[in-house]
């Protein structure tokens, strides 16, 4: 079995609500949220994901070949009425 680098990979969350009626409980919320956020490179060693090039007769045989994503934000509101 061959086995690449490890992975370190951090997704942070934000929340805010504001509330409009507390009897009624309706509230908009507003989230941010980042993916992968210290933006570590983090290469694909896995055999079975397509990582590692395993042809033998090719330059680059053993060598990483992809990586995971790069750091992505995401913004949202939701509202509860």
């Amino acid at each position: 079995m061959v086995r690449g680098p490890g992975r370190d990979n951090w997704n942070i969350s934000l929340f805010k609500s504001f509330v409009f009626s507390e009897s009624r409980g309706s509230r908009l919320e507003f989230r941010a949220e980042s993916f992968n956020t210290w933006n570590h490179t983090q290469f694909k060693g896995d055999y079975n994901n397509g990582g590692i090039s395993t042809n033998f007769g090719a330059t680059n045989f053993g060598a990483v070949t992809s990586a995971f994503d790069p750091r992505t934000f995401q913004l949202g509101l939701k509202l509860y009425y």
